[in-house]
Protein backbone atom coordinates (compact mmCIF):
# COMPACT_ATOMS: atom_id res chain seq x y z
CA UNK A 1 0.00 0.00 0.00
CA UNK A 2 1.37 3.41 -0.94
CA UNK A 3 1.41 6.30 1.46
CA UNK A 4 0.48 9.54 -0.23
CA UNK A 5 2.02 12.70 1.06
CA UNK A 6 -0.53 15.41 1.61
CA UNK A 7 0.56 18.99 1.20
CA UNK A 8 -1.48 21.83 2.57
CA UNK A 9 -2.71 24.26 -0.06
CA UNK A 10 -0.54 27.31 -0.57
CA UNK A 11 -1.90 30.78 0.02
CA UNK A 12 -1.99 31.29 -3.76
CA UNK A 13 -4.11 28.15 -4.16
CA UNK A 14 -6.49 29.28 -1.40
CA UNK A 15 -6.79 32.67 -3.09
CA UNK A 16 -7.63 31.00 -6.40
CA UNK A 17 -10.29 28.85 -4.73
CA UNK A 18 -11.87 31.91 -3.08
CA UNK A 19 -11.96 33.72 -6.44
CA UNK A 20 -13.49 30.72 -8.19
CA UNK A 21 -16.16 30.40 -5.51
CA UNK A 22 -17.00 34.11 -5.84
CA UNK A 23 -17.27 33.75 -9.61
CA UNK A 24 -19.44 30.66 -9.20
CA UNK A 25 -21.80 32.66 -6.97
CA UNK A 26 -22.01 35.36 -9.64
CA UNK A 27 -22.74 32.79 -12.34
CA UNK A 28 -25.53 31.29 -10.24
CA UNK A 29 -26.98 34.73 -9.55
CA UNK A 30 -26.89 35.53 -13.25
CA UNK A 31 -28.66 32.28 -14.07
CA UNK A 32 -31.46 33.28 -11.69
CA UNK A 33 -31.57 36.74 -13.27
CA UNK A 34 -31.85 35.20 -16.74
CA UNK A 35 -34.82 33.10 -15.61
CA UNK A 36 -36.53 36.17 -14.13
CA UNK A 37 -35.90 38.29 -17.22
CA UNK A 38 -37.14 35.53 -19.54
CA UNK A 39 -40.39 35.40 -17.54
CA UNK A 40 -40.77 39.20 -17.77
CA UNK A 41 -40.09 39.18 -21.51
CA UNK A 42 -42.62 36.37 -22.01
CA UNK A 43 -45.22 38.23 -19.96
CA UNK A 44 -44.64 41.40 -21.99
CA UNK A 45 -44.87 39.56 -25.30
CA UNK A 46 -48.06 37.85 -24.16
CA UNK A 47 -49.49 41.23 -23.11
CA UNK A 48 -48.57 42.85 -26.44
CA UNK A 49 -49.91 39.98 -28.48
CA UNK A 50 -53.07 39.89 -26.41
CA UNK A 51 -53.53 43.64 -26.87
CA UNK A 52 -53.19 43.28 -30.65
CA UNK A 53 -55.83 40.54 -31.01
Amino acid sequence: MHRWKYRRPTSAQRTIVVEIEAERALVNANRELIHRMEAKVKATIDWVCGAVD
